[in-house]
């Protein structure tokens, strides 16, 4: 579980051998929001099946689930 406070916060961006800088405000996010993330594999000789599961939970929610099965030959 992975949790941010989203404050308002000012970076400033810049590259070897460039003249000055930028300044980044994020103005957008405005609310707190954690990551609940889980997933889990399974191994059966030469087949491995493995799940994921993430949800964003903010004002409002984004959920990304993914399946994968792979074979080893």
């Amino acid at each position: 579980m992975y949790h941010e406070f989203a404050d308002p916060y000012t970076m400033e961006l810049g590259m070897q051998d460039m003249n000055g800088s930028l300044k980044l405000r994020d103005e957008r996010r405005k609310d707190n929001r954690a990551l609940v993330r889980t997933g889990f594999d399974y191994q059966m000789d030469d087949i491995v099946i493995e799940g994921s599961f993430a949800s964003f939970v903010d004002g409002t929610t984004h959920t990304k689930a993914g399946l994968d099965f792979r074979y080893n030959f």
